[in-house]
Parts: C-alpha cells; sequence; structure tokens
C-alpha cells in the first residue's frame, strides 16, 4: 500500500492480484524429475511439465504445459517475491545457484529442491525453493525456505510463493492473490490480506481506491471521479507510523455502505458524512469540534484547520478555485477557513474529543 496516508477524504490503494488458469489434465504417464542440465530443472510427473530456468543470477519459470499439448501457459516469471528490509526481491534480483537436489515426500511426490545465495545487499541469506509433484495430479507443489546466515537483522514481509506470468488472453480462474502463498513473518503490517481490506478488493482492483462520503453514501470510487471539484486539500498526518497509517485505512474502509448522515451527528457512527469520515478514520486525533441543535458536529473547516499553525497535518497540496497554489499553502489554508472555527480549533471550550 502507499507508504503515506493521505486525504482530504482520499485514501489511495495499490493492490496487485495474481492470475491462474484451470489446466484441463492430459492422461498421466510416469512421473519423473529431471535436473539436468545443472542451470535447467525440469519437472515432469507425465501429466504436467514445468522448467524452471536459472541464468545470469535469475531464475525463472519459461515453460507450463500439460503433456502432449503445445500451449505454454506462461512466459518468463520473476518465480517468487518478497521483501526483505523493505527491499523487494525476487527471482530476478541476482542469485548464486548453490545446488539442486532431489526431493519426497510420504504422498509419493517427488521434485526439486534449487538453493539460491544472496549477493551485494541479500549477501548471507539462502533462499531453498521446494517443487513437488505427484503422481495423475496437474499440479505443483510449492514452499519456500528463507534462513539469514549474515550477522545483521533482516525484516522479512510480504512472502508471495508462487509469482507467474500467465500468458492467458482471458482468464478462465482469478484465484485471490495471496490466497494459501502469503504467510506473516515477523512484524509484516500489510494490509492486503485483512479481512476488511478482502471485501473490497474487487473495489480497489478496478481502480476505485478513493473512500468519500456523498448523498447516496460511502462508496468507492476512482481518483478522476472524485478529482472533479474546483477546491481541494491532500492532508498528511506529520507522525503517523506504518501501524497507525494502516489503522486509517482500515477504519476508512469500514465506514463503506454507510448512509450519508444528514443529521450531522458525529456520535451516531451509523451514518457517515464527509467530514465524519476523516473524523472517524483518524480516531486518535483530537478534532475540534462544534456544539449545534444538540448534536456534536465536525464540518470541513474543522478537519482543514488541524493542518494550519501547529496542527498535527501538512499541507501536502492545494487547489483553490481550480488552481493550484504553489507558495505557503499552509497560510493560505488558514485564510480559507472561517475565523469562528480557527478560534474554537485553538480553545478547549466547545472541542469535544472523539
Amino acid at each position: 500500500m502507499s507508504p503515506d496516508t493521505d486525504f482530504l477524504f482520499s485514501i489511495r490503494f495499490i493492490g496487485l492480484i495474481a492470475l491462474l488458469a484451470h489446466l484441463n489434465a492430459s492422461p498421466a504417464m510416469s512421473q519423473k524429475s529431471n535436473t539436468e542440465p545443472e542451470n535447467l530443472v525440469e519437472l515432469n510427473n507425465g501429466c504436467l511439465l514445468r522448467e524452471i530456468q536459472f541464468q545470469e543470477g535469475c531464475i525463472s519459470s519459461t515453460s507450463l504445459r500439460m503433456a502432449g499439448q503445445e500451449r505454454n501457459y506462461i512466459h518468463a516469471s520473476e518465480e517468487f517475491s518478497f521483501r526483505v528490509n523493505e527491499q523487494v526481491v525476487n527471482g530476478s534480483s541476482g542469485w548464486i545457484l548453490e545446488g539442486t537436489e532431489a526431493i519426497r515426500d510420504k504422498r509419493s511426490g517427488s521434485g526439486t529442491r534449487i538453493s539460491l545465495a544472496g549477493t551485494n545487499d541479500l549477501e548471507g541469506l539462502l533462499v531453498e525453493i521446494n517443487y513437488l509433484l505427484y503422481p495423475d495430479m496437474p499440479l505443483v507443489r510449492k514452499w519456500l525456505r528463507i534462513e539469514n546466515r549474515s550477522h545483521r537483522d533482516m525484516m522479512i514481509e510480504a512472502l508471495n510463493v508462487e509469482d507467474l506470468q500467465t500468458d492467458f488472453s482471458q482468464v478462465s480462474t482469478v484465484v485471490h492473490h495471496n490466497y494459501a502463498r502469503m504467510k506473516q513473518l515477523g512484524s509484516f503490517i500489510g494490509s492486503w490480506d485483512d479481512p476488511v481490506v478482502v471485501a473490497h478488493r474487487s473495489d480497489i482492483q478496478r481502480g476505485r481506491g478513493v473512500v468519500e462520503a456523498l448523498r447516496s453514501g460511502v462508496q468507492m470510487n476512482t481518483l478522476a471521479h472524485f478529482m472533479n471539484v474546483d477546491d481541494l486539500a491532500v492532508l498528511r498526518h506529520r507522525q503517523l507510523d506504518r501501524e497507525a497509517r494502516r489503522q486509517v485505512i482500515l477504519q476508512a474502509l469500514r465506514q463503506v455502505g454507510k448512509s450519508y448522515d444528514f443529521n450531522f451527528d458525529t456520535q451516531s457512527a451509523d451514518r457517515i458524512v464527509c467530514s465524519e469520515l476523516v473524523y472517524h478514520a483518524y480516531g486518535d486525533v483530537k478534532w475540534p469540534t462544534e456544539r449545534k441543535l444538540g448534536r456534536v458536529v465536525v464540518s470541513p473547516d474543522n478537519i482543514a484547520q488541524e493542518a494550519t499553525g501547529t496542527g498535527p497535518f501538512n499541507v501536502v497540496l492545494l487547489y483553490h478555485d481550480g488552481a493550484e497554489v504553489t507558495q505557503s499553502a499552509q497560510t493560505q489554508l488558514a485564510t480559507l477557513i472561517e475565523p469562528k472555527v480557527v478560534t474554537l480549533a485553538h480553545s478547549e471550550i466547545g472541542a469535544f474529543a472523539p
């Protein structure tokens, strides 16, 4: 996800999805596992054939075919991916091939283990890739073993065991990218597998990465849809760590589907108005509020005020009357806010904690 969480009423997402195809099995033949020549591994159980090639420090599956068929379902792929101390690592990251060996299990599976040693920034990192095939089954069981042989700490996260680039003009079956493949190691705090995000993956993948509260309710829209405005302020919290930003995104997504709050009441969480979306997403911020007609309300000016003076937010981008404000955006934003809101924000009188 984006390293920073920005708003005014804008939450951005970047997601990936892997596409797998349903392969029709051919009649099974004898099971084989072949590792000759040294830089080419061929997995063949008489039903499914897969070739993995190691060349110039890169490992890649180059062929996936059904027995007796010419069609290759993939082209050169990254093979796997994960992050090491925020650095993306995959099959093209420059490896030394330490060797291959045959492996078996108690369920009649046989295959190959490929051992790779890292270089440069990855020196001391060992990755073992294990492949097993089973008689008469058109599938490959695959798992990774990662070992840190260095004397420095390595934070491993976002593990993607299988990364195949398919050659389909259209996909027969779509499988969740992380299903049965994403593991949490150490302090992984990614959100793509969180149940709250899973419920909205299809919208995110279609480019609907903005959560906004409209009169029709809280919904997810594209950035282009959201940007049909004359005035825009993008604000960013100055001090939120990764886990806090993650919680902001999840809390914003929890509001999707709620009705518009025509009562403008911050104390009723079942309905949400535009400014309340930010109010609830950043629940740890002590937002300035006002009491009107017996209700505690938060206005867009209340939200914007927290990006002026010593407030906890920075002004990342500001547009006014369709033109970008390129100088002193924070000062300019303050001039657009009603004076009484400025007074309210700096006073304990009338300020209600979330």
